[in-house]
């Protein structure tokens, strides 16, 4: 763990905005009282872990029947959605 990797939950509440740099290189540790209470990651990182099935598909590879399916879980209304 790097010391530009270490944020105190203090410098999250006053600095938020720059706790946010670099995490596209690195994930940043939280910490209340000298142990970590959480990890910050950016989005990729996190749907990586915890999505891997997730992926964006060319272009040329997405089907009418995908595009069909895409629009209607755009306009579903939540109870429609089913959590996988």
């Amino acid at each position: 763990m790097l010391r530009q990797q270490v944020v105190s939950v203090t410098d999250l509440r006053r600095n938020t905005k720059q706790c946010f740099d670099g995490l596209e290189q690195n994930p940043k540790f939280i910490f209340m009282n000298n142990k970590i209470v959480a990890v910050l990651l950016n989005v990729e990182e996190y749907e990586a872990l915890t999505r891997p099935d997730l992926k964006e598909l060319p272009k040329e590879q997405v089907t009418e029947k995908m595009r069909k399916m895409a629009k209607a879980a755009m306009v579903a209304r939540d109870e429609e959605l089913t959590d996988l």
